[in-house]
Formats: C-alpha cells, structure tokens, sequence
C-alpha cells in the first residue's frame, strides 16, 4: 500500500494492526470454482499470520473440481473445505417455492429487491417466472442456513460478478460480516477489496477529498503521473481472455466430450445452467457464426474520420459491468440508441466490439441493427482504442475499464452504470433520461479536456486506496510465492483499517 499514511493509512505498523483484529474472529471465504487456487494458498498464509486470532475458516466451493484440489492440499485444521453444491442442485430439485417466506427475505436481503438476482444470472432466463424465483429461494435458503451455521465475522470473496457472490455478499451483510470484496482491478499490478456489489472502494472518495484540500506529496505526484503517463503512452493493454469455449462454442467432437464430462462427471457448476440448455446454446451459436462474421465484416467498416465524435465500446457479455453495476442498462442497443438520439448537432457516435466477445454469441442481426442507425459508425474491432480515445470529444460507458483509461488519457465519460472512478465527478457525466444524454454530451462537447491537476490528485487516491498485488496465479513459483504473501498482508492490512474505520466489533 502506497500512500500518506496520515490521511489514508491508520493502520500503519505492526502493533496497529495487531491491535485491530486483536479478538479471534470466524471467517468464511465463498469461491465459485475459478480462483480457488490462489484463495486456497492465500487463506492458509492469513490463517498462519493471524494464528490465535483466527478461530476457524468456512471455505466455500462452488464447483466440485475445484474442490477435489482444494482437499488434496495441505492445510491448516481450522480451514474447512465445503463444497457448496454437495446437496444442492437448483436446476433438478429446486426448493417449493413459498411466496411469503420469499417476501420476508425480500425484505431483508433485496437489492432493492429480489428481481435484482434474477436479472444478475442470465443463465435462468429461459424459466419460468416461478422456477426463477424457486431458483432464487434455493440459494437464498442455503446462504441463509450457511450464516446461521458458520456465525461469520468477515466474509472475504470475489467481487461480486454473478447472482451467488452479490447473494452471499447481501445474505452475510445483514447477518453483520464485514465484507472484504476482491476484484481484480483496472490496472495490473494492482486489485481493489471493495464492500458492495458497485464496485465502491471504501476510502476513496475520503481519500480524494483530503488530497484536493492539501498539495500532493513528491512520492504522490510521481506515482499518480506514471500511472497517467502510461496510459497516454500506450503501455497498458486490456487482457483479452476469452471464455467462449466454456460456455458456448463445439469445436470438434473430442471437445464436446472434454466439456460433457467436466460438466456431468466431475459437475464442473462454475456456468450453472442445465447440459440440455448448454448443449443446445452451443450449437445455435456454431450456426451463428458464419453468419455474424459476415455480418461484421460488412458493417464494421467505417474508419477514423476528421469529424467530432463520442465512442462507445461494447461490452463483453454476460459480464459483471453491465449485470452487476449497470443493472437497469443492460441492453447495450436501447442505450446506443439512447446515445444516437442525443448527439449533438454535427457529431458521430463510434462503437466498437470487445475483443473478448466471441462472434456467433449476440442475436441475428446486431450488427446490422447497429450499423443502420442515424450517427452510428461501427468500427473494425481490431481498430486501436488509444486512436479512437485521442481522437474522440468523450467516452460513452457502462462501467468499463475504457472509462478509466479515458480519464487518464485527458478525456471526460459519460457513464450509465457504476464503477470505482465516479468517485472522479469533475471528469464523469451521468445521464438522467434522455434529456440528460443531450446535455452531458453537449458539455464534454464543450469541454474535451479533464483537469490535470484534479486527475493527478484522484490516482494518487486510487493507488493509495488500491493493493499491491496481483489476483491471478501466473509466473514461477518464486513469484506466486511473493504474491501469495503480498495478498495475505493486503487482506489484513484492509482488514484492520475497517475495523478502526468503523470501530472493532
């Protein structure tokens, strides 16, 4: 952690820390499947670093192969493996659907309410209204027994990018855990723990607050305007990933097979949906595919031109930035239309596809519906986005990770949803119905530029409010080791400065 530890640091030193989580505290850490072999490792080095004051660690598993690893390791006695799915299967034995108990948990645990969940978890759109909520009241059963049982004090899991996590996260809330949400971040290098589905890091804002009233440290100024300087100079790079082949895609025979036994013999649950469904997804998307190709080659055609415009990247999906943090703009083309009805007089809007997104994965007709719209210009996707950025009046955004590289490259957004960098408000617009498009883009249209002074201030504040260390598994061993460890002290350190932040319970 980085940072002037007057302002943002109360935790600073051994004994401080020490002190703050003091009394021996339960803990239950809730991993869907993926990311269980850096959670496993990480909790074993907080356990072994808290020692007395760790009475015991409920490790949740989501999917079973995940869990077969996890019991293969050595492990400390206070951890205890469950695996979620042992007497649970939601898709063949949903729970008896009882409205009013629904009701009551509603609310108590609604986000406002329980149409949130469903709408998070794309995988159960295809049920009925009632085998929806049967669905919701399984899980909501089982997370409501499972804190009832574990008595957690600190709830440490992902952050939420799913309707299990954001469940676990609401249902352990109000049996009064403390979350310590960890979300893999915007930069590398770096990752948040955050405490809500928004994606909202606890003392940011504070932070900024405080560095806008005093003058930046040398160690701040540096910092935050390396972070700036790599952006402008191209050197960050978003990692396409990929999940396709998981969820929807056939390749070949020997695959198909690869994927039927990780999902019926070993019950791979990470994308919980039915094989029948997934099986029948698949194939639709393989005879999609040719088809969007085409398509794609022949709307995405239009280049950078010498004219005003805004961009507007699209978003992977199913992903958390639009079905976590931008639930009510979920349909990227109401929003784009949206967009192309409000631009001011003269301008373009360009909009490119994500990388990530597998072609043959949107609906028929997508791209062309895009294409055909008034001010709409579809970029080739391999177009460079820093062109597109350095060029543009403004960024279009749900929550993306463009959003962040825009403000570090001088440049204002307009964001629909929600992620940490609203805390940046003299650099972000957000719209209230369409008369609210129109005049935030008419004033980035007048006011391309973000203050440098400003922008400086807040990426000091995020980098003393974000961890030094990295939430994936890569690199020799010497080096997930050092992560390993860099983790584990990042955890405690957040930890204690909740505690002293809202008082130790």
């Amino acid at each position: 952690m980085s940072g002037d530890a007057g302002v943002l640091e109360p935790r600073a030193g051994t004994a401080a820390r020490a002190e703050a989580v003091r009394r021996p505290r339960r803990y239950l850490v809730y991993i869907a499947g993926i990311g269980t072999r850096l959670f496993l490792p990480m909790v074993q080095e907080l356990v072994r670093r808290l020692d007395a004051h760790a009475e015991r660690v409920a490790f949740v598993i989501g999917d079973r192969p995940s869990y077969r690893w996890a019991l293969r390791q050595p492990r400390d006695p206070r951890i205890e493996l469950i695996y979620q799915h042992e007497r649970l299967d939601p898709f063949r034995h949903p729970a008896r659907l009882d409205l009013k108990k629904l009701a009551g948990w509603e609310e108590r645990y609604g986000v406002p309410n329980l149409r949130r969940y469903i709408l998070v978890h794309r995988m159960i759109d295809r049920l009925s209204e009632e085998r929806k909520l049967a669905y919701v009241q399984t899980y909501l059963e089982y997370f409501d027994e499972l804190a009832r049982r574990e008595r957690p004090d600190v709830l440490i899991t992902a952050a939420p990018d799913s309707m299990l996590f954001l469940m676990a996260q609401q249902v352990m809330k109000q049996h009064g855990a403390l979350l310590l949400l960890l979300g893999p971040g915007r930069f590398r290098g770096r990752f948040f723990i955050v405490d809500n589905e928004l994606e909202q890091i606890p003392g940011l804002e504070e932070a900024y607050a405080a560095l806008k009233s005093r003058a930046l440290t040398p160690e701040e100024q540096a910092g935050a305007r390396a972070l700036r300087d790599t952006y402008r100079a191209r050197r960050i790079r978003p990692r396409y990933y990929g999940i396709g082949p998981r969820l929807r895609t056939l390749p070949s025979p020997r695959r198909f097979l690869q994927l039927v036994n990780e999902r019926v013999i070993e019950e791979d649950r990470y994308f919980e949906r039915g094989v029948g469904a997934w099986v029948k997804q698949s194939l639709v998307t393989r005879w999609r595919t040719p088809w969007q190709r085409r398509d794609l080659r022949r709307c995405a055609t239009a280049a950078l031109r010498d004219e005003p415009f805004f961009y507007y990247p699209l978003h992977y999906e199913p992903e958390s930035a639009i079905d976590v943090f931008s639930t009510e703009y979920r349909d990227q083309l109401r929003v784009i239309e949206l967009a192309a009805a409000s631009l001011p007089a003269g301008h373009a809007l360009y909009v490119k596809e994500n990388p990530n997104m597998a072609i043959g994965t949107r609906p028929m007709g997508y791209y062309r519906r895009l294409a055909g719209m008034p001010g709409v210009r579809l970029l080739p996707t391999h177009t460079d986005s820093y062109d597109i950025i350095a060029r543009c009046r403004g960024v279009m955004t749900l929550a993306g990770t463009t959003g962040f590289e825009a403000l570090c490259c001088g440049k204002p957004v307009l964001m629909f949803g929600h992620a940490f960098y609203e805390v940046f408000r003299e650099g972000i617009r957000r719209p209230s119905g369409r008369d609210g498009v129109a005049a935030a883009l008419q004033q980035m249209s007048a006011s391309p530029r973000v203050d440098d002074d400003l922008l400086e201030r807040f990426l000091a504040a995020v980098l003393a409010r974000t961890q030094l260390a990295e939430l994936e598994q890569s690199g020799p061993e010497v080096e997930q080791a050092e992560n390993i460890r860099a983790l584990a002290d990042c955890v405690i350190n957040e930890l204690a400065f909740r505690l002293g932040r809202n008082g130790a319970r």
